[in-house]
């Protein structure tokens, strides 16, 4: 199939010969990373590989940086940027920004900012994401570097100390520090503040937010206590004085919640543009609370309430009101009707509906652990609809499993909550085929065809490009894809799969279509893990219907012999051994955990040599899929063994070790599977056993002819 795609799709590209090579010739050069043809070839004569359409000196450049040749690279690029079109151009300037010296990327920067305020900016805002590197914030933050870089402190509007305190010590700002130190007396009065910020000021501040990121706490606070001490204005600023507040809360004692409520009733006369009297007070309430909830054992936590309270009524934006609000929910656990009544006041007036998940799953998770049915018809009933989708799920799938506790006995019926679950406007496909098998519904009646039921189970990890923008922009006839097929066929054809990736992750919308053959060559390319991520983004980034052509690329069969040879032979269902694949390493066989998991399965090395020794196995390695397929199967087919042949705790095993899973049984576990779920005290787990359920049952459902309750009937009997 990659074949054929490539040739369909090159076949069309201009024959015209470039630098004495033809199309072919060429591109396998720099599949070969061989650029010995560009020896001869003048940087006037760069442009010329446009000829082979749109975006190929972004693909030349890449091959090139990927090679280690920074400085040819560039080249392309600047031919990219001045001769190509955009999007294309674009990229480039992106590429400039990011290699090379100080200069050529300060120059980028400038030009960048330009091209943002003319009509080539809505590009971004119209057809892709704009990197996070390049955002307002982090342009900001990387341009003062570089004028730091090539010492021209006089560039700086308000001078460098007012600078660094408008955002986050980043790495290179306090690498430079030591340089701005140097700078003569005349130099300094010119140049490190417009607001007459001294010298010993700057220089402590800087250092205790130095030692705040090197987590040297003590000394942190000390510096900052002696200043804020003396209402010094450089101090109360938000990102100084939120430092600063840090350092008291992981540096300083609970008596320091009452040195900083003192300064919000003295603050200094503004002198900084970046201050603002509201946001101090906030930061002092707010941080004098978390040190006291800090410090509740000791008996110090009875004011954090009211002092939460304080904060949220001084916030002036919603992501501190959103802030403050979580943590006196935080605070609240422990008094479960204190929590509900807290919910009921805030729910109507929050902003971001996400920003509260964990503190409600905690919430949930307890009532489920103290078999508190009644607490989550409560919260059911406080949030009114104000949670996030996948919470108000979960929620109205336990109201129907536990009667909600009674509370709405008379006006909603179990059913009515399934079907709440079943057809609410949410993403989880876990609590979707739970409710369908309840209800007894098919899983064809919803699984392909309906977009919004199969997104979160697609699984894809997410990142800010991602996450960003409209998922749900309407497609035009080529599926609002900005750039050619011949363009990102090219990167395929030219080994760079991630890159790729990153590009298309870039983009608002991906037609299914295009999804599907991208997905399609990459995966014969060997690259499972990005073909996967390739169709995923088909998924979330079009809204048409889901086929079942798509569906597949979203839930694979990469290694189809070596899973059917191991599943046969250890006796487990291949679907839940795909389903288990794809949740710890999304076919991925080189990934290696933070934890030091490796491969497909994710097996650490300790379990791996256990089980390499009772299969007899020596000189085994676990970046071979093969291998780690069968070590994988055979330890979750052993664990289901020591377990009964329970599934859902040898899932639970597979991710948390066996003698936790026996101990949450123990404490927790007198109760059906899926209210045994609710109750493991590990996030991580619970939505592990979640994620491996829903994908077992797409797979059982695409290729094995099983029913969603077959399914659920195997994984929790």
């Amino acid at each position: 199939m990659l074949v054929i795609f490539l040739i369909t799709l090159l076949s069309s590209c201009t024959s015209s010969h470039i630098w004495g090579m033809d199309r072919a010739t060429l591109m396998q050069a720099i599949t070969r990373r061989d650029f010995s043809f560009l020896e001869p070839v003048s940087s006037r004569q760069y442009p010329n590989i446009l000829k082979l359409g749109n975006g190929y000196c972004y693909i030349l450049g890449l091959s090139l940086l990927e090679a280690g040749n920074t400085e040819l690279a560039r080249s392309f690029f600047s031919a990219g940027f001045t001769h190509d079109v955009p999007p294309y151009n674009l990229l480039c300037l992106e590429e400039l920004s990011r290699i090379g010296t100080a200069e050529q990327r300060y120059a980028a920067l400038e030009a960048w900012q330009q091209l943002a305020e003319s009509s080539f900016g809505t590009l971004y805002t119209d057809g892709f994401f704009l990197p996070p590197d390049l955002a307002n914030d982090s342009i900001g933050t990387a341009r003062g570097e570089l004028l730091l870089a090539l010492g021209k402190y006089t560039e700086f509007p308000d001078g460098i100390a007012d600078w660094y305190a408008e955002r986050q010590l980043s790495e290179g700002m306090t690498r430079l520090f030591p340089e701005i130190l140097q700078l003569s007396s005349a130099e300094a009065g010119t140049a490190l503040s417009k607001y007459g910020v001294d010298v010993p000021v700057f220089d402590r501040t800087t250092r205790a937010r130095i030692d705040l990121g090197k987590r040297q706490y003590q000394a942190s606070w000390a510096v900052f206590r002696e200043l804020l001490e003396n209402r010094s204005a450089y101090l109360f600023t938000r990102f100084v004085l939120s430092d600063a507040c840090k350092a008291a809360l992981y540096g300083g004692t609970a008596v320091d919640a009452d040195f900083l409520r003192s300064l919000s009733d003295s603050l200094p006369a503004q002198t900084l543009a970046s201050g603002s009297d509201g946001t101090a007070r906030f930061l002092l309430s707010f941080y004098s609370a978390r040190i006291l909830h800090k410090n509740r054992s000791a008996g110090t936590g009875d004011l954090a309430d009211v002092l939460y309270g304080e904060a949220i009524s001084r916030a002036e934006s919603e992501k501190d009101y959103d802030t403050a609000v979580w943590y006196l929910l935080d605070y609240l656990q422990t008094d479960r009707s204190a929590f509900l009544q807290a919910v009921g006041v805030y729910a109507p007036l929050w902003h971001d509906a996400s920003w509260y998940s964990d503190v409600l799953d905690a919430f949930i998770v307890r009532g489920v652990q103290l078999r508190d049915w009644k607490s989550l018809g409560m919260l059911k009933l406080a949030l009114s609809g104000r949670a996030d989708p996948s919470t108000e799920a979960r929620l109205s799938y336990l109201c129907a499993r536990t009667g909600g506790g009674g509370v709405f006995e008379g006006k909603k019926s179990d059913r009515d909550f399934y079907m709440e679950a079943f057809e609410g406007d949410h993403d989880s496909l876990y609590y979707r085929f739970l409710s369908a098998n309840e209800l007894g519904m098919p899983i064809g009646s919803y699984a392909p065809g309906n977009r919004e039921h199969v997104v979160e189970a697609s699984g894809a990890v997410s990142t800010p490009a991602a996450d960003a923008g409209d998922d749900t922009a309407a497609d035009t006839d080529d599926g609002g894809d900005l750039f050619t097929e011949d363009f990102l066929a090219a990167f395929v054809e030219a080994g760079l799969y991630r890159q790729l990736y990153s590009v298309l992750a870039r983009c608002k919308t991906v037609s299914p279509e295009r999804a599907i053959r991208l997905s399609e060559a990459l995966a014969h390319a060997g690259q499972h893990e990005l073909a996967l991520r390739t169709a995923v983004l088909g998924l979330r980034r079009s809204d048409g219907p889901v086929t079942d052509a798509l569906l597949k690329q979203v839930y694979p069969r990469p290694w189809l012999d070596a899973v059917s040879a191991s599943a046969t032979h250890f006796g487990l269902g291949e679907d839940v051994v795909y389903a288990l694949l794809r949740s710890e390493s999304f076919f991925r066989p080189d990934v290696v955990s933070s934890a030091g998991a490796i491969g497909l399965s994710q097996l650490m090395p300790a379990t791996a040599g256990d089980i390499a020794r009772k299969l007899k196995t020596t000189g085994y390695d676990l970046n071979d899929p093969g291998t780690n397929i069968t070590f994988g199967v055979y330890y979750l087919a052993e664990l289901a063994g020591r377990l009964d042949g329970n599934m859902l705790e040898a899932l639970f095993s597979y991710n948390a070790g066996i003698t936790r899973v026996r101990s949450w049984k123990k404490t927790f576990g007198n109760v059906y599977p899926d209210l045994f779920l609710e109750s493991v005290p590990y996030s991580e787990t619970r939505e592990y056993g979640r994620k491996v359920l829903a994908a077992a049952a797409v797979y059982g459902y695409l290729y094995y002819q099983k029913s969603a309750e077959q399914t659920v009937r195997e994984i929790f009997r």
